[in-house]
């Protein structure tokens, strides 16, 4: 479940336009991205 949440978070942010109703949605799914994609690294010993 952590990888898909570390995968969506990422894909969203990074290759999703932004929504001009909620400017600072991709930043805060990329901030979110960021420590999810760094669990996974350390759970998987990558």
């Amino acid at each position: 479940m952590a990888v898909a949440m570390a995968g969506y978070f990422t894909a969203a942010a990074a290759r999703q336009p932004p929504i001009p109703a909620i400017p600072m949605l991709r930043d805060f799914q990329e901030a979110q991205g960021k420590p999810a994609r760094a669990w996974v690294k350390q759970r998987l010993g990558l």
